[in-house]
């Protein structure tokens, strides 16, 4: 068995092993090198790369933005990650290179124990995602279909969960989508943050109207105004 095969089964934790400090450079880049390898089976993009804003690693691991660039530069010296940035939505993108991780182990670590491994699968430590792997790939598929966007990263992430439970429930996806697309959906301002905030939106029955206005806010909902009752008018 791999090194690398016996991290991603232990199940969403923050790991630390103080015998890959060597390996990785530092505790802080053992702690992150572990988070990456977790998330390699469980969130990736369709691109094959991890994507992730600064603010959900120190949420998930207690690192702080220094903390993680200076995990990083030692990750990358050592050949154990690749990393990229994204402007646009201020994401790093992260893989991890496990043929370097399995030699470096090879030579410098301390052999996997299998029956450290077996108790690893029979407590079940390992968690089940929160929507299922086939549900996922089909909710993603509506977004590229009809809004013809990539829903890659964490923001389009937390929207496939929030939308799951409902779509199941009744509130069909493809219902709301085709109510984004008949009130002008633009992927620029339509967010998978506002998406979620119209949801309910799309499945009230009195009409609703989605008007642009020259404001820093460019799309805001209104309902329908009603006329101005006769008689009040100034008189003469």
């Amino acid at each position: 068995m791999e090194f690398s095969d016996f991290l991603k089964q232990i199940g969403r934790v923050v790991a630390y092993y103080p015998s890959l400090v060597p390996i990785a450079g530092s505790p802080t880049a053992t702690i992150l090198l572990c988070q990456l390898v977790y998330w390699e089976t469980r969130n990736k993009s369709s691109d094959g790369w991890i994507w992730k804003v600064s603010d959900e690693i120190t949420e998930e691991t207690g690192l702080t933005e220094n903390e993680q660039r200076t995990a990083r530069n030692k990750l990358i010296e050592r050949g154990l990650i690749e990393w990229k940035h994204r402007r646009s939505t201020h994401e790093s993108g992260y893989t991890v290179n496990s043929e370097t991780l399995n030699e470096l182990w090879a030579r410098y670590g301390t052999p996997i124990k299998q029956t450290a491994y077996k108790k690893v699968i029979k407590d079940d430590v390992v968690k089940e995602p929160k929507v299922p792997a086939n549900e996922h790939k089909r909710l993603r598929n509506l977004i590229e279909t009809k809004l013809k966007v990539i829903p890659d990263g964490y923001r389009w992430d937390k929207f496939i969960e929030f939308v799951y439970p409902r779509d199941k429930a009744n509130q069909k996806f493809e219902v709301f989508l085709d109510w984004a697309l008949k009130n002008d959906f633009h992927p620029v301002y339509w967010t998978p943050e506002k998406l979620q905030s119209l949801w309910l939106q799309a499945f009230q029955k009195q009409k609703v109207s989605v008007k642009k206005v020259e404001t820093e806010e460019d799309y805001i909902l209104n309902d329908d105004f009603a006329p101005m009752p006769t008689g009040l008018g100034r008189t003469q």
